[in-house]
Parts: structure tokens; sequence; C-alpha cells
């Protein structure tokens, strides 16, 4: 399992937890995050999930893997 896979599964287990869990937990499974125009009375936990997810995508490409403490590989051959 390569550094690419193990973030990949922290970010299913972060947008499931805020997606799911906010959705069960939250009142009208909605974040208290007001948008005016387009969520006027919060973000929904889906979307909230999928901008966590968008994000956490964000910053494992552009910092290096080294800052999260996994080890870069220089050739892996299966």
């Amino acid at each position: 399992m390569g550094p690419k896979t193990l973030y990949a599964a922290q970010h299913r287990g972060t947008i499931l937890i805020t997606g799911i869990g906010g959705n069960l937990a939250l009142t009208d499974g909605l974040f208290p995050f007001n948008i005016p125009v387009i969520f006027p009375n919060g973000i929904p936990a889906i979307v909230f999930a999928a901008i966590v997810g968008i994000l956490l995508q964000v910053i494992f490409l552009v910092l290096p893997p080294s800052m999260f403490g996994v080890k870069d590989r220089e050739n892996i051959n299966f």
C-alpha cells in the first residue's frame, strides 16, 4: 500500500464521518454555515463533506508526503 492509497483511505473516512454523521446528528442535517444566496439555512451535510474532501485532496497534492509522516519511496516494482 503506497502513500497515495493511505491518503485515499483518510479521505473516505473523513467524508463518511462528516456526511453521514452530520446528516444524522445535526438539526435537519445542516451544518450551521450560512451562504446567503445558495444555502441560507446552512450547508447540507453531504455538500459539506464534499467540500472537506476536495480541500483535503488539495492539501495532500500540494504538500509533500513527508510532512504527514509518510516516507517517499523511490521505485516500487510489483
